[in-house]
């Protein structure tokens, strides 16, 4: 799990499920960052509850 900045923007990076979730932030702030990957993690802890480990991070991307 790591926040990084690329130029202005902070991006995330991490792996799940043996898959790379690699995305930016879209913002300059590194504390919006961090909290929309902690965000994220949040997210895909409800869904492997509900669908019982069949996740997929760009549905869970898309409803938060």
């Amino acid at each position: 799990m790591s926040v990084f900045k690329r130029g202005e923007v902070w991006w995330y990076k991490f792996y799940y499920a043996n898959k790379l979730i690699h995305e930016s932030v879209r913002t300059s702030s590194s504390i919006v960052a961090k909290q929309a990957e902690r965000n994220l993690f949040c997210c895909i802890g409800v869904f492997k509850t509900v669908f019982q480990n069949q996740i997929s991070a760009a549905v869970c991307h898309r409803i938060r």
